[in-house]
C-alpha cells in the first residue's frame, strides 16, 4: 500500500479519492493493529513472553530497547525491598534475552508476565520461578501477573538480601519461595487429570460452551 502511494504520487494520479481508499485498505489489512485494538478494550489483556538462556547472568539492556516504560511497569514487581545493601549479583534466574510481543500490542496490553518453564535435570517441572532478572529489572511470571490483576492489582512485592529472595507477597499474602525465587509446584494429581481442550475447537465453535463455564 505504501509502495501504490508512493508510485502514485510520482505519476501524479493520486487524487484525494485514490488517496482515501488506500488509507482505507491500508487500515482493513493491518491486522496487528485491530489485534491491540481488541486488547485495549474490554477485560484487561494479560500477555506471555519469554525469556532467551534464562539461568545465565543477566545483561543489561539499553533502556526501552526491549520493553517499553509502561510495559515494564505492568511487568516487574510494583515494590522491591532490599533488607541490606543493593547487590549487583543475586542467586535469581537471569536471563541473556527477550522475546515479547509488536510493540503496539505490548503497550495496549494491561499487563504481561514470562512463561519461561525451567525442568529439572530428569526433564520434569517441579519449579515454577517467580523472579528472572534481566537487566535492571525484576520480572515477574505471567501466573503472578495475572492473578495480580484479577485481584484488582493488590500489591506484588519482592524482599530481598544478598543472599537472595526472602519473601514474596501478592497484597498481603505470602507466597513460599526459596532464596532462587522458586516455588514448588504442589502438583494435585498425575499428568491429565485436568481435562484439556483444542484450541481450534473453541474457534469453530464445536466445543460446547459448559467445557469452559465459569
Amino acid at each position: 500500500m505504501q509502495r501504490l502511494r508512493r508510485e502514485l504520487t510520482r505519476q501524479k494520479a493520486a487524487t484525494p479519492k485514490v488517496l482515501s481508499l488506500i488509507q482505507r485498505e491500508k487500515k482493513r489489512v493491518d491486522v496487528d493493529q485491530q489485534l491491540a485494538q481488541v486488547i485495549g478494550q474490554g477485560p484487561p489483556t494479560i500477555l506471555g513472553f519469554f525469556f532467551i538462556g534464562v539461568g545465565g547472568r543477566s545483561v543489561a539492556p539499553a533502556i526501552g530497547q526491549a520493553f517499553g516504560p509502561k510495559a515494564i511497569k505492568a511487568s516487574t514487581y510494583n515494590l522491591v525491598r532490599w533488607l541490606d545493601q543493593r547487590s549487583q549479583q543475586l542467586p535469581i534466574m537471569a536471563a541473556q534475552g527477550v522475546e515479547i510481543n509488536l510493540p503496539e500490542i505490548t503497550e495496549i496490553a494491561a499487563g504481561g508476565g514470562y512463561f519461561n518453564m525451567v525442568p529439572d535435570p530428569d526433564g520434569i517441572v517441579r519449579w515454577l520461578p517467580l523472579a528472572v532478572s534481566y537487566g535492571p529489572d525484576i520480572f515477574a511470571p505471567l501466573t503472578l501477573v495475572a492473578l495480580q490483576h484479577y485481584r484488582e492489582k493488590a500489591p506484588l512485592g519482592i524482599t530481598l538480601s544478598q543472599l537472595g529472595v526472602r519473601e514474596i507477597r501478592l497484597g498481603r499474602e505470602k507466597i513460599p519461595v526459596d532464596r532462587f525465587g522458586r516455588m514448588f509446584i504442589n502438583y494435585l494429581g498425575p499428568p491429565s487429570i485436568f481435562p484439556t481442550y483444542s484450541a481450534a475447537h473453541v474457534l469453530n465453535g464445536a466445543l460446547p460452551a459448559e467445557a469452559l463455564k465459569d
